[in-house]
């Protein structure tokens, strides 16, 4: 079983296709706006109890090292390889848009309901994909590290750390159900040493989501 506690540059990909599907075919209810009212209620109390204590990626890294004996991952394994390309797709597509030789389709309210449409679509985007993974990495900079947690019984913790953006991001795979909550406290601890800045609470940044989003997922 594997939970992503937190994704990159958010929604993209496969997973927006079906937000964005799911969102133009259903309207909300009365009650999932109210769920949404009461979340966001709660989220902004959360938010005011924050404390300000903001660390750098270097001491998160000597954090996980040191108390959880986490071991960077090979840059030459498959798994590290795999996600740099996610990374530098996301990268591209976000912030060098001019760099796509052959931008996507924008999908139409129809197309949601194409299984055939849907599949060309995931396979122009996994050949975009690999299109950017050979664009030179000065053009695309990025300088990204993976860590391995094991936790003995529970299962392994995955912490991806980009530091040019200054991008944390933790992903578990657990044995079992019951221990998902021993996994998910060791990644509310290592959130909540990263910690946010007032910055970071004023302008409602991606760290700030990040942190609040574990807080509330207890």
């Amino acid at each position: 079983m594997k939970e992503k506690v937190s994704v990159i540059g958010g929604a993209d990909g496969t997973t927006s296709i079906f937000i964005a599907g799911n969102m133009k075919r259903h309207g909300k209810s009365l009650i999932s706006k109210w769920k949404e009212k009461a979340y966001e209620k709660k989220k902004e109390m959360l938010i005011q109890q924050i404390p300000i204590k903001p660390r750098s990626l270097d001491k998160v890294i000597r954090f996980i090292e040191k108390r959880y004996q986490a071991v960077e991952i090979s840059k030459d394994e498959w798994g590290y390889i795999e996600n740099y390309k996610d990374i530098k797709a996301s990268y591209v597509v976000q912030f060098y848009p001019e760099l796509i030789e052959t931008p996507l389709p924008v999908l139409k309210k129809e197309d949601y309901e194409d299984e055939q449409r849907i599949l060309e679509y995931f396979t122009l985007q996994q050949e975009q994909r690999e299109q950017i993974a050979m664009l030179p990495s000065e053009e695309v900079p990025i300088d990204f590290h993976m860590y391995d947690i094991s936790v003995p019984e529970a299962g392994t913790i995955q912490v991806c750390i980009e530091k040019l953006r200054r991008v944390l991001s933790i992903s578990y795979s657990c044995k079992g159900e019951g221990n998902k909550k021993e996994l998910e406290a060791i990644v509310r601890k290592i959130y909540c040493y990263y910690g946010v800045s007032m910055e970071d609470v004023s302008k409602r940044t991606e760290r700030l989501e990040n942190l609040v989003a574990v807080l509330l997922n207890k």
